[in-house]
């Protein structure tokens, strides 16, 4: 849903979807619980257990061993980027701040609750743990 014009404000009073034997599907359809039930439902009240950190969450959500998985994962990313770096791949020097910047966000807010955000450090740590120069090798792969 959108407004008919930009700047204007919309406003829902109910909302209503059904299943084809025609039950409600939608719990608090006309907003009587607050915004209970619908997105964003931490406005005004958020997890008092929440945590802002992605290296207790990743504790706290996966266990012992989710941390070991990932303290493991970002030793393999590490070493490659640091072979990267000792090789001057410029790629690795790019990964190896994305990567740092990351972690280092990690200790302020936890980025696994944003699945994009996820995602992106998700695909940051497995390119960055497949940085072997392949640009060279490709290069040595065409001379004549």
């Amino acid at each position: 849903m959108a407004p008919a014009q930009a700047g204007s404000t919309v406003r829902l009073e109910s909302l209503e979807l059904f299943d084809a034997d025609g039950r409600q599907l939608l719990k608090n359809s006309e907003f009587g619980a607050g915004l209970q039930h619908w997105f964003p439902m931490s406005l005004g009240y958020f997890q008092p257990w929440h945590i802002d950190n992605l290296f207790l969450d990743v504790l706290i959500e996966r266990g012992l061993m989710g941390l070991a998985v990932f303290a493991l994962w970002v030793l393999w990313a590490g070493t490659s980027l640091l072979k990267g770096l000792q090789r001057r791949d410029p790629l690795a020097w790019v990964m190896a701040a994305a990567v740092l910047g990351m972690l280092s966000l990690g200790s302020v807010i936890s980025v696994t609750e944003v699945p994009r955000v996820l995602l992106i450090l998700t695909l940051l740590m497995w390119s960055s743990g497949t940085i072997r120069g392949q640009i060279e090798d490709v290069s040595r792969c065409n001379e004549l």
